[in-house]
């Protein structure tokens, strides 16, 4: 912010350019009424004197130029209960100062995704707890590098990013999150009467469905291969 006060800025400027202890101290007397206002006026010793001198008082007069106006602002936020859900959301917060999305991580995708399950008890409840636990290992072997495949003799890597983009149609988390909220479900009914061997995932209604296979091996080979032959891609 500028000094607008005219009177006050010229005589900032002829105690910033002072270029020894006698014109600071010329300069620090014209300017002693404002300095003194701005609980800077002190003796001048040395030009390192002028240098704390014009800091403090600039500091002090920005500080009560803002003052006013951010007590107004954090206010008004706090009466809409923005103010909260910033200190909750460092994304929304990042959103609001423009600052870049937070990195995605396996815990990240981990807890983004609610998973519906069937009932309890039942042989399809646990083919969906196997298949979660095999995406939580999977996203763990993303987050390590480690889920590679080979596509026309060259190694092509799914990141988190592509995993997203696959099964919400943006590759990042949107600063006030998502409508509706993302979800795992699973394929469980076979297609022509073969099991659905990769994910799928309609990315209107924010939904992922997982294949469900015994091993973890084919698990990884599966959604690997299902990322990364998807049109979003761009290797399909």
């Amino acid at each position: 912010m500028e000094v607008d006060d005219e009177e006050l800025k010229q005589q900032f400027l002829k105690i910033q350019q002072a270029k020894t202890v006698e014109e600071t101290r010329d300069a620090v007397e014209e300017a002693a009424s404002n300095l003194a206002l701005l609980g800077s006026l002190t003796v001048v010793r040395s030009l390192s004197d002028r240098d704390d001198i014009l800091d403090s008082s600039l500091q002090y007069y920005l500080e009560g130029r803002l003052e006013a106006p951010l007590r107004q602002l954090q206010e008004g936020l706090d009466t809409l209960g923005v103010l909260q859900a910033l200190q909750r959301d460092s994304a929304l917060w990042n959103f609001f100062i423009g600052g870049p999305p937070a990195p995605l991580t396996a815990k990240t995708l981990t807890d983004l995704f609610k998973v519906r399950y069937s009932e309890r008890g039942t042989s399809w409840r646990l083919q969906e707890e196997r298949a979660v636990g095999q995406w939580r290992d999977w996203l763990i072997d993303l987050q390590g590098g480690d889920a590679v495949v080979t596509v026309e003799d060259t190694e092509v890597k799914v990141t988190f990013e592509s995993v997203l983009m696959f099964a919400t149609g943006t590759d990042r988390i949107p600063a006030l999150g998502f409508d509706p909220e993302p979800t795992l479900e699973f394929l469980h009914v076979p297609v022509n009467g073969s099991p659905q061997m990769y994910p799928v995932a309609n990315t209107c209604g924010l939904v992922l469905r997982l294949p469900l296979h015994a091993s973890y091996e084919s698990f990884n080979e599966s959604m690997t291969l299902g990322i990364v032959q998807s049109p979003h891609f761009g290797l399909a």
